[in-house]
């Protein structure tokens, strides 16, 4: 016997806003201004996540890792086509410092691994962005 489950409504925004919430509070999880990293360690067993990390520089980068607790994982995302901090380029990024960085030798205690994507497109406009207007 076959069963259909019922398409599920729309959430209304207060709706959605108490799912993210809930969901924040259960597993703890919290935006950090990265300012704000300065003179703390994120607990043990943390799962830290660098989202657009191409527009971040080695200090700042830096600031970030040293602040990781024992038995946590770092993911760096980031994409040297979405570079838009004028001081920074493909080559003296933090996204780019820490693909360098895969494999060395002073990370041989650590399980590092890099990742490249390819085609990752949000949208017809974003792919052109990407195309039209990518920096030499």
């Amino acid at each position: 016997r076959m069963v259909m489950n019922k398409a599920k409504r729309k959430l209304t925004k207060e709706e959605l806003t108490e799912n993210i919430t809930k969901f924040k509070n259960k597993y703890e999880i919290e935006y950090i201004y990265s300012g704000h990293a300065r003179g703390d360690t994120f607990d043990e067993g943390s799962i830290v996540i660098l989202d657009e990390s191409q527009n971040w520089d080695r200090p700042t980068i830096k600031t970030l890792i040293s602040r990781i607790g024992e038995n946590s994982k770092l993911l760096i995302l980031g994409s040297n086509n979405q570079i838009d901090t004028p001081y920074l380029g493909k080559m003296n990024n933090a996204l780019t410092f820490a693909m360098g960085q895969v494999g060395k030798e002073n990370s041989s205690n650590l399980n590092i691994v890099g990742c490249n994507l390819t085609n990752v497109i949000r949208s017809k406009y974003a792919e052109w962005a990407d195309i039209a207007l990518a920096k030499d």
